[in-house]
């Protein structure tokens, strides 16, 4: 049971965590360093390319460890994205 929490506290941490893109108040991109890592494991090219463009481009990259907006439990983030994801098979099969 206590690894359990220690795996949820780390993916809890990963998605809270967040890695933005701005140009001056602007917000261009506003990311989980959870999605980032998969980006950058499954498409390294375009995750790199994009980075080199932004900073040529003048964009500020920031990473956010306060994660507002983003406390509820990383669980509850899952639970909502499966029941949600049942409710469109559900509409399909109607």
């Amino acid at each position: 049971m206590e690894e359990k929490k220690n795996n949820g506290g780390f993916f809890r941490a990963m998605y809270a965590t967040r890695i933005k893109i701005r140009r001056g108040d602007m917000p261009i991109l506003n990311l989980s360093v959870l999605f980032s890592i998969i980006a950058l494991i499954t498409a390294p090219w375009l995750v790199i390319s994009g980075l080199l463009v932004a900073l040529i481009m003048g964009y500020r990259v920031s990473i956010d460890n306060s994660g507002k907006g983003f406390e509820s439990s990383f669980e509850e983030v899952v639970e909502n994205s499966k029941k949600n994801v049942q409710k469109v098979f559900n509409k399909d099969e109607e």
